[in-house]
């Protein structure tokens, strides 16, 4: 029998109003700032409203009912939030003190305690034993039988072979900036083997700054063979700032590249680098933190895990996006890494509560998300996990970029900091 969680009601539909969500969302702060309980509730409906599969949008509802004395529905709400697998105490949340008393509060606290609770399908991949290299991104060189991980605030890339070995393989040169010019991201191996495609962007973590390369990020590829790189192309300026962050690639070797700050995505052709600022591929208001990138199987359908938004849906031919269809206990967003594996979307989750990484089924047609499972969360050597791969059946991701192990100025805090953690699930038993 499947452990999968089965989430038989009724699927969120996909009609939405960004412009009417973002207003609402802002009025509602103001609502709640000036203590006018009846203009929350109002705000927090016609936020919800325009966008119901928003999360942040259903928890300014869940408080606003509570505010203004609707215990019952506000319970439904919570109910329906701890059935996400959302992790807070609500007994602590001033907002919620008049449901205290609530016959069925005391069942929705336990479930939001044992959302708390660690699940773990994965077993110990690898350490690294340099604590201040604020990875990011990693790929399976097949060939040479290596990981290559993509660093942060090192701004370079680093090699693991199969005996263990780690060395740098491609590092910042002040004299050759076209190299690993700033922080690096996301890395895809070409489908010959041969060439890595590598995202870099400025970064406040980007050691020794950016210079004027402040507000750009770029797409650089080096032949795998040697590190040599092969070309480098721009985006943005310090006036209209880009963060190419993550990539995927068709069977075929094109492109298709997530900018997390302007909200778009790109698409280039297999082949050479193309010329620096081209036009976006698709802009949408639902790109508001566009990260993750993954395909469908026959490469038509194009998934991209927003931070804010949560999963979206792009009919590549039609070139339309969508949130995807879900079932309504699915919370989709807080996503960063993601993949495809078979008919399942593999997303590391750092922007929620836990941190974790989850599985959701999709369709036949692959169009909607039809259930999920947990593979990990609330592990011991989680310090914000953020981007994975697959190699075979086993998805290899990091388990500790320690994004927030930086001061004010963006320095490292090298006390706190601890060798990198990678973990391996096996998929094909995980999701038996």
């Amino acid at each position: 029998m499947s452990l999968f969680i089965w989430l038989f009601v009724a699927f969120v539909g996909t009609d939405v109003d960004v412009a009417q969500h973002m207003a609402a969302r802002q009025a509602v702060r103001e609502a709640f700032k000036a203590g006018d309980h009846p203009a929350l509730l109002s705000e927090a409906q016609r936020c919800h409203q325009a966008f119901p599969q928003n999360f942040l949008g259903r928890y300014y509802l869940t408080v606003a009912l509570a505010m203004n004395q609707k215990a019952d529905e506000a319970v439904d709400q919570l109910t329906q939030i701890a059935a996400m697998g959302y992790a807070m105490d609500p007994a602590k949340d001033p907002a919620f003190k008049t449901l205290l008393e609530h016959p069925r509060f005391a069942g929705i606290a336990e479930q939001f305690a044992a959302n708390s609770r660690p699940v773990d399908h994965s077993h110990p991949a690898f350490t690294i034993d340099q604590p201040d290299l604020f990875p990011e991104g990693l790929v399976y060189d097949a060939k040479r039988k290596r990981f290559l991980i993509s660093s942060i605030h090192q701004r370079k890339i680093v090699s693991r072979d199969h005996n263990g070995k780690t060395q740098d393989w491609v590092t910042f040169d002040p004299a050759k900036p076209g190299v690993a010019p700033l922080s690096v991201l996301g890395l895809a191996i070409a489908p010959d083997g041969e060439h890595l495609w590598a995202t870099t962007t400025c970064l406040d973590q980007t050691r020794d700054g950016c210079g004027e390369l402040k507000g750009r990020s770029a797409l650089a590829q080096y032949r795998l063979k040697d590190g040599k790189p092969m070309g480098i192309q721009f985006f943005g300026s310090a006036d209209a700032p880009s963060n190419i962050g993550d990539l995927v690639l068709t069977g075929k070797g094109d492109l298709y590249l997530s900018d997390s700050t302007a909200g778009v995505l790109y698409h280039q052709k297999a082949g050479s680098l193309g010329g620096d600022n081209p036009q976006p591929w698709l802009a949408s208001p639902l790109l508001r933190s566009p990260q993750g990138l993954a395909l469908s199987a026959d490469e038509s359908l194009l998934y991209v895990a927003d931070y804010s938004f949560g999963l979206m849906l792009v009919d590549i031919k039609q070139k339309t996006i969508a949130p995807i269809q879900a079932p309504a206990q699915c919370l989709t967003a807080g996503g960063d890494g993601l993949v495809r594996y078979k008919n399942h979307l593999i997303m590391i989750q750092n922007g929620i509560k836990p941190h974790r990484v989850i599985a959701f089924e999709l369709s036949k047609d692959g169009r909607q998300v039809t259930g999920q499972k947990v593979l990990v969360a609330n592990h011991g050597a989680f310090d914000e996990p953020t981007l994975g791969t697959l190699v075979g059946e086993t998805y290899t991701f990091l388990a500790n970029s320690q994004w927030g192990k930086y001061d004010k100025t963006f320095k490292p805090i090298t006390d706190q900091l601890k060798p990198i953690t990678y973990l391996n699930i096996d998929l094909a038993k995980a999701l038996k």
